[in-house]
């Protein structure tokens, strides 16, 4: 049986072992300070590379709307818009500066609620019609620069069960900009 061995610095920094990219500051190698016992180089406990993104390279999870007071109020005194497959409602979040604060980059966000009701069919229906309404929206927040600071509640409606994500990505385009909700 062979032993494991840790990664040693000359291992690490042979000619042949793939190069890292050193154009940002915040690149770093962390070694560990314990040395062993015969003398060995200090082992390497990892390589942690970061990078900064682009603000499209960029993408963290949709901040869910979690509270159901707040679907109540999106769907009574939100904007609408209604396609074949969806409604789309919005409306502006009052704690949207609050938030700003808690993101890491400090920037305003939308908040984000998708709903299908069990008239659609079963879980994995259902489950089905918020992977695709998802994907739609972030193919079009990839394209297009939404206003952020706002609350978006998209539900799905019977035509959405036999529709693809292309079709569902081009009907909840036309609904936000009906809305007039791209920058």
């Amino acid at each position: 049986e062979k032993e494991w061995q840790p990664l040693t610095a000359e291992k690490f920094l042979r000619e042949d072992a793939p190069k890292v990219e050193r154009s940002s500051p915040i690149d770093k190698v962390t070694q560990c300070d314990v040395q062993t016992s015969d003398k060995r180089p200090r082992a390497f406990i990892g390589v942690f590379v970061c990078r900064k993104f682009d603000k499209k390279e960029l993408f963290m999870k949709f901040k869910a709307i979690c509270e159901n007071h707040l679907y109540n109020k999106a769907y009574s005194k939100g904007k609408r818009a209604v396609t074949q497959a969806l409604a789309v409602y919005v409306l502006p979040d009052y704690h949207a500066k609050r938030l700003a604060k808690a993101h890491p980059e400090k920037r305003m966000m939308n908040r984000i609620g998708l709903t299908t009701s069990t008239k659609l069919g079963g879980a994995v229906v259902r489950s089905r019609c918020r992977r695709i309404m998802r994907e739609a929206l972030r193919a079009i927040e990839k394209e297009r620069e939404l206003k952020l600071g706002f609350l978006i509640v998209i539900a799905a409606r019977g035509a959405m069960i036999n529709l693809k994500t292309q079709d569902v990505k081009c009907q909840l385009d036309a609904a936000l900009t009906k809305l007039g909700m791209y920058k």
